[in-house]
């Protein structure tokens, strides 16, 4: 989700987990002054923004399904500045690969102690979706294969699952289709259409029966 900031011409990228925590606090918040309203007066609620209130409490329902809340609010921030990585620690890493292969084995093991170095596009997408696979990193990470050898990937799934402490995602209730449910009349299911085809095959096996018959 991008962010309009107003000191910069540029939107800023936040996570999902960072969008839940903004919609839980408004929910809370709105729920503590209604409370408060109702003790002291007994007027009716506010509706104007009834609309507002009702997308805000959807989209928190729906972070709830998704894997995002797997990740630890509180570990957050530790986890984002892992994926992106220390910029001046990760140059002085590439200095050291000039110097031949054993500098190379160093400069990898620095820059793996560092972080995973993520654009910051990446490193939300990782939060929001916290993989456990590697097809899903692949999706998620752009040329993933030259920049994480298959050890490496290994390593940033183990990583992930180190920060995944959080509730597993609810489950979202299914969508059922009206066609595969009868409809009801007077309070019962109207089976009539059914019954209609039970007896046309019972009665077209009737036929064939004094077909055979016949023969």
């Amino acid at each position: 989700m991008e962010l309009v900031n107003g000191d910069s011409a540029s939107p800023t990228l936040i996570s999902n987990v960072e969008v839940m925590e903004l919609l839980k606090k408004n929910i809370d918040e709105r729920a503590r002054a209604n409370n408060q309203n109702k003790k002291k007066s007994k007027k009716r609620a506010d509706m104007r923004y009834r609309h507002r209130d009702w997308v805000e409490g959807e989209v928190y329902k729906y972070f709830q399904s998704t894997p995002c809340v797997k990740l630890d609010p509180a570990k957050r921030e530790e986890f984002h500045s892992k994926l992106k990585g220390n910029k001046k620690l990760r140059r002085s890493s590439g200095e050291k690969k000039e110097g031949g292969n054993g500098d190379q084995k160093q400069a990898a093991q620095e820059n793996g102690a560092i972080g995973f170095d993520l654009t910051e596009a990446e490193a939300c997408q990782i939060m929001n979706m916290m993989p456990t696979q590697p097809v899903e990193i692949h999706l998620m990470v752009d040329d993933l294969q030259s920049r994480m050898p298959e050890e490496r990937q290994e390593e940033f799934l183990a990583f992930v699952e180190a920060y995944s402490t959080g509730p597993e995602p609810c489950a979202q209730p299914m969508d059922i289709d009206e066609e595969e449910v009868a409809p009801k009349v007077n309070g019962r299911h109207d089976n009539s259409n059914q019954g209609d085809r039970n007896s046309g095959g019972a009665q077209v096996k009737q036929e064939s029966t004094e077909e055979r018959g016949v023969i």
